[in-house]
C-alpha cells in the first residue's frame, strides 16, 4: 500500500464498513505472520464469511431442533447417552475428529501459527460438521416419533460438545461472534455456564473420544461419496435431489471398507 497512490486502508475505515469478525479471520486465515499480504477485503467475503456465516448457521439449526425436542444439556449428556446407547457412529467418528482439532488449533496458536489453525477450522467447520456430519444424523431430526426421541437427544448432545467446543477454539481469531454464541446459545440453555466465553477453560483433548481406525473408515466412505456427488454433479443432479440406488465394488483383495 502507498499513501501516495491512495490504496491505503486504515483500520477505522475499514471496522466502519466491514465485519471486525470476518476482517480478524480473514487476516489470520490468509498467510503465515511473516510472509506479504496482498489485502481483498472482496476476497474476505467469499471464504472467510462463509465459515462464520456457516457456524452462526449450525447454530440456529442445532437450537432450533434442540429446543424443539426439549434437550436439557444438564441432563442428556454424552454419559447419558452413552450410558443408554443412543450414541452411534457418526457421532463417535465426530467426537473422535473433534480430539484432533483440539490438537492441532492449540499447536497452531502455541506457536503463532494462526494461518494454519484457522485452515483446520475452516475445513472442520465447512467439510466435516456441515457437509458430513449434519446429512449422515438429519433424517433422523426430521422425525417426530417418540420412540426415536432418545436418538435425537444423543444427536443434540454430540452437537452442544462439538459446536460449544468450536465457539472456544474460535474465540481468540473471532471473539465478537464466539461471545455472541456463547450468550444467546449457550447460557440460554445452561445459564451456570460462565457469564463471557472468556472465562471458559480451553479445550483439552478427551482421549476416551478418540478412535483412529473408526476415522479411516470414514474417511474411505468419504472418497465413495465424493465420486458419489461427482457422479450426480457430471448428470446434472443437484446436490439434494433423491438419490437413485449405487452400489461400490472394490477390487483389492485386502479392501476393510466399512
Amino acid at each position: 500500500m502507498s499513501k501516495s497512490l491512495g490504496n491505503v486502508i486504515t483500520v477505522n475505515e475499514l471496522l466502519d464498513r466491514y465485519s471486525a469478525d470476518v476482517c480478524r479471520f480473514y487476516l489470520m486465515w490468509k498467510c503465515s505472520p511473516i510472509e506479504t499480504m496482498n489485502f481483498d477485503i472482496q476476497e474476505a467475503y467469499k471464504r472467510p464469511y462463509q465459515v462464520l456465516n456457516t457456524l452462526y448457521h449450525l447454530h440456529r439449526f442445532f437450537m432450533q431442533n434442540a429446543e424443539y425436542d426439549g434437550f436439557n444439556p444438564k441432563v442428556h449428556t454424552l454419559e447419558w447417552a452413552e450410558a443408554n446407547g443412543y450414541l452411534k457412529l457418526p457421532d463417535r467418528w465426530l467426537l473422535s475428529k473433534l480430539q484432533g482439532l483440539i490438537e492441532d488449533i492449540t499447536w497452531g496458536y502455541d506457536r503463532c501459527q494462526f494461518h494454519t489453525a484457522t485452515a483446520k477450522l475452516e475445513n472442520f467447520v465447512i467439510e466435516v460438521v456441515s457437509r458430513s456430519y449434519i446429512p449422515m444424523v438429519r433424517r433422523e431430526l426430521w422425525s417426530d416419533d417418540p420412540e426415536t426421541l432418545g436418538r435425537r437427544l444423543a444427536i443434540y448432545a454430540t452437537l452442544w460438545k462439538v459446536l460449544r467446543t468450536l465457539v472456544l477454539l474460535f474465540n481468540p481469531v473471532t471473539p465478537f461472534i464466539a461471545e455472541f454464541l456463547h450468550q444467546a446459545v449457550y447460557r440460554q440453555m445452561d445459564d451456570s455456564l460462565p457469564e463471557s466465553v472468556n472465562f471458559e477453560s480451553w479445550p483439552t483433548v478427551e482421549e476416551k473420544f478418540r478412535n483412529r481406525e473408526l476415522e479411516e473408515a470414514f474417511d474411505r466412505l468419504e472418497e465413495v461419496v465424493s465420486l458419489v456427488y461427482a457422479a450426480r454433479q457430471s448428470a446434472g443432479l443437484k446436490r439434494r435431489v433423491a438419490p437413485a440406488p449405487c452400489g461400490c465394488r472394490c477390487t483389492s483383495r485386502n479392501c476393510e471398507c466399512p
